[in-house]
């Protein structure tokens, strides 16, 4: 059994406390820099027994275990069943295979938690561009989005901006256009019945943007249309007159 440390030395609970945040929501080599303040520390707090030095590392080992329990996730689904630091770390005789074998646990553990939130994060982007899909026609915005998907608003624009490259305004823009311009094609329908059905309330506002995206306002992009429709028509006669 590990004994207790000395009185005179102090622990790093501000280390311990930098080390279980990084583990939770930092990178790999965050975990490693976190690590080796706490050799640094041990080393100018002159902590040359190995009993203490398993200490120290035993305590940073329980106090990661506590925040990843805390943060949802069971132990047992990233080490196995079989893990037991009280063994482990007795096992070693050398502080830096203690380091090496914390390390380890770090980040297998903070490996496990990014790839969670990874796919967590993929799924909300999912369901936002089905959201965007499914209610692009209608008077929607991000607030709307952000209550659907139970988070904040820059939150979720932040996500679509950095998997899509773009923001929400913009796709749903980009998709209330794509589908005015298959409206478009149909002659009996209006541009301020076009600018209805795909979600705008002011068909002023639905021809600016049109226009942004287009460089065209939508009657010019109509002719256009017809332009290309009569000159198919025109050469398919040609070439059957052949």
């Amino acid at each position: 059994m590990l004994t207790r440390l000395s009185v005179e030395y102090v622990y790093p609970f501000d280390l311990e406390e930098k080390l279980c945040h990084t583990v939770l929501r930092g990178a790999a080599l965050q975990i490693s820099e976190t690590l080796a303040d706490v050799a640094t520390d041990l080393s100018s707090k002159q902590i040359a027994e190995l009993h203490e030095i398993k200490c120290v590392y035993l305590h940073l080992i329980h106090a990661v275990i506590r925040m990843t329990y805390k943060a949802g996730h069971p132990l047992s689904n990233i080490l196995g069943d079989d893990f037991e630091p009280y063994l482990r770390i007795e096992q070693r005789n050398l502080q830096q295979e203690i380091f090496r074998y914390v390390e380890d646990v770090c980040l297998r553990i903070n490996g496990f938690i990014n790839d969670q939130h990874a796919y967590r994060n993929e799924r909300m982007v999912q369901n936002a561009l089905c959201y965007i899909d499914q209610h692009y026609n209608k008077d929607v915005g991000l607030d709307q989005l952000a209550e659907a998907m139970r988070c904040s608003s820059t939150f979720i624009n932040r996500l679509l901006k950095q998997h899509t490259g773009y923001t929400f305004y913009h796709l749903l823009t980009q998709k209330r256009i794509e589908s005015s311009k298959q409206l478009l094609a149909i002659q009996h329908c209006t541009v301020c019945h076009i600018s209805e059905a795909v979600g705008y309330n002011n068909v002023h506002s639905f021809i600016r943007a049109f226009k942004r995206s287009e460089g065209a306002t939508p009657s010019q992009f109509r002719a256009s249309l017809e332009n290309k429709s009569i000159y198919t028509s025109l050469r398919s006669m040609s070439i059957a007159s052949l």
